[in-house]
């Protein structure tokens, strides 16, 4: 989360109109933050995560 709120603060002052890894990638991260981004980034190219949304299951009435 910090990685996102830091990105929108950088944004913000730079005009941007969307979040995209070039931006993000000029963000100062902590140690922690960026380790985990590391290993999120590792994981969606395995493709064994995916960004795309689920369709929601339909609760019985």
């Amino acid at each position: 989360m910090t990685l996102i709120n830091r990105s929108c603060q950088r944004a913000v002052r730079a005009g941007a109109e969307r979040l995209d890894q070039e931006l993000m990638d000029r963000v100062k991260n902590d140690e922690a933050s960026e380790a985990a981004r590391l290993e999120l980034q590792a994981a969606l190219e395995k493709k064994r995560l995916t960004s795309r949304l689920r369709p929601r299951s339909r609760r019985p009435a």
